[in-house]
């Protein structure tokens, strides 16, 4: 094809930090939260998981975060990793992984952050309104919940099908006609005990989204400032290209950690890992599945001021209200006497 039918390439597109921060950074992480989300995938599953509803969203968060790190992956790591190789099959066909990508890691994501919220929501109702939660918040609402959050996310996102696109350019150096993205607009810019212990799982799975997720907010503000102000972009684009890249990590990190939290507060999760690994002998966990139903039980039992005495055959009871200072059980016998314990 004749050098001028067509744009030419532009190669070497990534600059150093890039290729540092998203290969030799960026790549490892994802690697690892594609392989500890496998297993969390796996574990919630698991049908002495499934018992629980906050489990249904963990799972479902768990799909979500596998699910961006593998796009982060063909949108971030793989093309760098194209450029750098020799292959005129890499260079020519990378951009159509790019061109899919952006817009589906950016449902995953959204997902995973409305999902972060109804797990929120789910426990505020099961901590300060138990008895609501357990008429309101039933099989059939999670599951609303949980498809509603995806349906959303990708309602959302339709826009950025729309946002790359593929054109063709000539390459001087492979003599053949290759493929690279661009924005299809023409601006140009930045790209009980049990419960307690549930409790803490999400109040530190959502502190760490928010930790590892307000760079890339705060970079998406500080885009929107040099949209409007190019001589303070140019002036600071190489320093924002950092904190991008930063940002990126940090999502990716959020997405792949997740497992440590499950392993410290979750003690069925540690259960069925250790079981897997071999580290736990099946009569220790029958044991230890059998205290936790027991306590769990008990707790469950026990009403405030409730107090259990054997009764005997002449003796009828009867509760009375207790007041701020002490409880008090009336004992009337058969004969019509009374004592009070």
């Amino acid at each position: 094809m004749p050098p001028g039918a067509v744009a030419n390439c532009t190669h070497h597109v990534f600059s150093e930090d890039q290729i540092a921060f998203r290969l030799y950074v960026n790549m490892p992480i994802t690697i690892l939260g594609v392989l500890t989300n496998f297993l969390n995938v796996a574990v919630f599953c698991h049908r002495d998981m499934r018992q629980s509803l906050v489990n249904w969203f963990l799972l479902a968060l768990s799909v979500s975060d596998l699910f961006l790190l593998l796009c982060n992956f063909f949108f971030l790591s793989f093309p760098v990793m194209a450029e750098l190789s020799h292959s005129l099959f890499l260079k020519g066909n990378y951009a159509l992984f790019v061109r899919h990508s952006y817009p589906l890691g950016l449902i995953a994501q959204t997902s995973g952050v409305y999902l972060t919220v109804l797990v929120s929501v789910h426990r505020f109702f099961g901590v300060c309104h138990p008895f609501k939660a357990q008429r309101w918040v039933t099989q059939m609402p999670v599951k609303i919940a949980i498809l509603g959050a995806i349906v959303f996310a990708i309602t959302l996102n339709i826009s950025r099908w729309f946002e790359l696109s593929v054109v063709p350019c000539y390459s001087g150096q492979y003599s053949s006609t290759m493929s690279f993205r661009s924005p299809s607009n023409s601006m140009k810019g930045p790209g009980g005990a049990r419960d307690r212990s549930v409790t803490m799982m999400l109040l530190a799975i959502v502190a760490m989204f928010l930790i590892c997720n307000s760079l890339a907010f705060c970079n998406n503000i500080v885009e929107i400032i040099f949209t409007y102000d190019p001589e303070l972009w140019a002036l600071y684009e190489t320093l924002f290209d950092k904190f991008v890249e930063i940002g990126n990590i940090l999502v990716s990190l959020n997405s792949s950690t997740t497992i440590f939290i499950y392993l410290n507060f979750s003690t069925k999760y540690r259960l069925i890992v250790k079981r897997w690994l071999g580290l736990v002998e099946r009569r220790n966990e029958i044991a230890i599945t059998t205290a936790l139903a027991a306590r769990k039980a008990l707790q469950l039992s026990a009403l405030p001021g409730e107090v259990r005495i054997p009764r005997s055959p002449n003796k009828a009871v009867r509760l009375v209200s207790p007041s701020a200072s002490e409880s008090r059980i009336n004992l009337t016998d058969t004969d019509g006497s009374s004592s009070t314990r």
